[in-house]
């Protein structure tokens, strides 16, 4: 075993017993394929680059990279986030639960027909009619104006 797998070895053996209680609940939230196979890119990353590995659920299951590019920023800044929260039959993109707020990141490719917009409507509608304040993002936002897009997040939650 060469050190750079003993080092992955030992860290998966630390990570499964260290967090046993915890390993059903992961396990249930990477069920998807998607997530698994995201969550098993992501290691192989940080293992090739040698980096150490913050595994962080949440961030496993963003599914877009304009949702893992403000989900970071937001983490950084501190915030307590979740993602793909159930809202009835939506999902919100990234949640701050303590606030109730709901911040949609809305790529071109899948928000751009009017069909989709109207879908995007309902689901804003639903959301604040269940208590969750709703930010919605364009990728172009989140990619050229990310300062921009924080602080209507932190402009939001000051309001709240």
């Amino acid at each position: 075993m060469t050190a750079r797998s003993g080092k992955f070895h030992s860290f998966l053996k630390k990570m499964i017993t260290r967090h046993r209680k915890k390993r059903y609940q992961g396990i249930k939230q990477l069920s998807s394929g998607r997530s698994f196979i995201r969550a098993i890119v992501i290691m192989l990353e940080c293992w090739i680059m040698q980096e150490k590995i913050s595994w962080d659920f949440q961030y496993a299951k963003t599914q877009s990279p304009i949702e893992r590019k403000l989900y970071n920023l937001l983490k950084q800044k501190g915030y307590r986030l979740k993602t793909q929260v159930p809202c009835g039959k939506y999902f919100i993109d990234i949640a701050i639960p303590r606030y109730k707020l709901a911040i949609e990141c809305d790529g071109k490719a899948y928000h751009s027909s009017p069909e989709q917009k109207r879908h995007d409507e309902r689901k804003n509608r639903y959301l604040r009619k269940n208590g969750w304040s709703v930010l919605r993002f364009s990728g172009s936002d989140i990619n050229s104006r990310l300062g921009s897009c924080l602080s209507r997040i932190e402009n939001k939650l000051k309001a709240s």
